[in-house]
């Protein structure tokens, strides 16, 4: 949906219908979400995806327009998953020769397994691509009629290469005759148009809720982006007030999914945190956790991953001390950083990781739990190196010996893989 101010939103890709009658409608509750001809290696295998994924599918998408086939054809849905876990794809020349041989390896390069050998952005893929168009016409600008208060968001995809439409210049007011018997007066000052003033601190502080109450998320960001400099520049980072303001700004950033803007915040707020109170204050740890978040969901692995193992222990020592600290932080960690090492190509590492997360969640909540079944089927999917199974519902428990051991071999101390319960559990 385009917005008033030509924004474009994404709404529930769920509601779209497959026409074929032999397609297989794969959308819908309790099964795979997600469309398996445009499915990521990292999808199909339910580990950790980041804007990466969208660029593997955005590969799958180009081969399909350029070749007139998805990359992967299979009978089923799980057999084109398996395909785009363990199959190359077929290069692009070898289907159509006429093909340029710059597109061909973008569109290898979108489709690579590991999403760290993909391109780095959307931005590298539009460089890339920017040279295979035709030129731009020379009077493209000319046959566009000048937009008025809001831009057209139709133009850029009518006219990609046009430039922007300039808004006519206004006429300057001519200038009377000066008097016969007067003298001729020096230039008149500009007057510099008068910018709005920002809200009031306590008023948006009073609006903030109301916005926050009616889920009108980006007016919250724009409302606190407007008045949160001069607060900080009055009132100082730990004045309360001006506090809850950074929070809530940063909270609905991550909310909204602007991470790149959020980033920086959270940081910003867990050195605030750090410097007055330590460390290890549950405030700071809170705010690298969500710094960290920023970066995993940004497609920076590696640091995103070094973060959260820099955070464990410290949320692990908050568990032995008098509050309690939080079970559910600690095991989120733990989470995170296995699907991480699965979604960098470490399956061992993510195994190892996630079969020790799966003893303490049984320890904890039992075995039957939801939390400890979906940790359970996510670690069978790993250890197979296949993709989701796909609506059948939750595996039968491992230890009763009805699963059968992963063709790759099961891991040392796996004790899924006989069917034993280790003496402790």
């Amino acid at each position: 949906m385009v917005r008033d101010d030509g924004r474009v939103v994404v709404l529930d890709l769920g509601i779209a219908a497959v026409l074929e009658t032999g397609a297989t409608r794969i959308t819908r509750t309790g099964g795979v979400v997600g469309s398996p001809p445009y499915m990521a290696p990292e999808q199909a295998l339910s580990t950790t995806v980041d804007p990466r994924s969208d660029l593997y599918a955005l590969g799958c998408l180009l081969h399909e327009m350029v070749a007139g086939e998805p990359p992967f054809r299979a009978p089923t849905a799980l057999g084109v998953m398996q395909r785009h876990a363990d199959e190359p794809p077929v290069p692009l020349r070898a289907l159509r020769p006429d093909v340029p041989a710059e597109l061909e390896d973008l569109v290898l390069a979108l489709l690579a397994k590991q999403p760290r050998d993909r391109p780095a952005d959307v931005q590298e893929v539009y460089r890339r691509l920017l040279p295979l168009l035709p030129p731009a016409e020379p009077d493209a600008a000319a046959a566009l009629r000048p937009y008025g208060a809001l831009p057209d968001p139709a133009r850029p995809y009518r006219h990609p290469l046009a430039p922007q439409p300039v808004l006519p210049a206004r006429t300057p007011p001519a200038a009377a005759p000066p008097a016969a018997s007067a003298a001729v007066p020096g230039p008149a000052p500009r007057t510099a148009t008068a910018r709005p003033a920002p809200p009031d601190l306590a008023e948006a502080c009073r609006r903030v809720p109301e916005l926050l109450d009616a889920g009108r998320l980006s007016e919250v960001v724009d409302l606190v982006a407007q008045v949160l400099p001069d607060a900080r520049e009055q009132h100082g980072d730990q004045a309360p007030m001006v506090h809850t303001l950074r929070r809530v700004y940063a909270r609905t950033l991550l909310v909204e999914r602007r991470y790149r803007t959020a980033l920086p915040e959270w940081q910003s707020l867990a050195r605030s945190a750090a410097a007055e109170r330590g460390p290890a204050d549950p405030e700071a740890l809170e705010s690298r956790r969500e710094a960290a978040l920023c970066l995993e969901k940004l497609g920076e692995t590696a640091a995103a991953l070094a973060e959260y193992r820099s955070l464990l222990p410290l949320f692990e020592a908050a568990l032995r001390q008098p509050g309690g600290g939080d079970w559910d932080r600690v095991f989120d960690l733990r989470e995170r950083i296995g699907k991480l090492l699965a979604a960098d190509g470490d399956l061992r590492g993510a195994q190892e990781v996630l079969l020790a997360l799966l003893a303490d969640k049984e320890r904890r909540y039992g075995p039957h739990h939801r939390e400890a079944a979906q940790l359970r089927t996510e670690l069978e999917w790993l250890q197979r190196g296949g993709p989701h199974p796909g609506g059948t519902g939750a595996p039968p428990d491992p230890r009763s010996g009805s699963w059968a051991a992963p063709p790759r071999g099961p891991l040392p101390g796996n004790p899924y893989a006989s069917g034993t319960q280790p003496s402790g559990w």
